[in-house]
């Protein structure tokens, strides 16, 4: 039965699944290893900073963890997979800094 998943259709779901496998359980540990500094980047600034200048932070720590994405798939020479990295990594840290950005809003007068 050939891999719905995979876009070669000469393999069969159990070898396709194995190679798939692999690269997206790399792909996710360095998506959630992302996700994790940028939360506790975003709790140091939210905590440590004044309101104004935590958000100009935000921007710095958006733009770390995309250039971050980047940096990982130049070192390891590969572009595969990097527009879905890049879309759940700038999400999910756009997510996290949104929110505190909403905890920061009423501190802002």
């Amino acid at each position: 039965e050939p891999c719905v998943s995979c876009q070669f259709t000469n393999f069969t779901s159990d070898n396709a699944g194995l190679r798939h496998d692999g690269r997206v359980k790399r792909a996710w540990a360095q998506i959630i290893s992302i996700w994790t500094l940028v939360a506790v980047m975003t709790l140091v600034v939210t905590i440590g900073s004044e309101p104004d200048q935590a958000l100009a932070w935000y921007g710095a720590i958006l733009a770390g963890s995309i250039a971050s994405v980047c940096l990982i798939h130049l070192v390891k020479v590969s572009a595969t997979g990097i527009v879905t990295e890049l879309i759940y990594v700038a999400g999910g840290s756009y997510l996290m800094l949104a929110t505190a950005s909403l905890y920061l809003l009423p501190k802002l007068t």
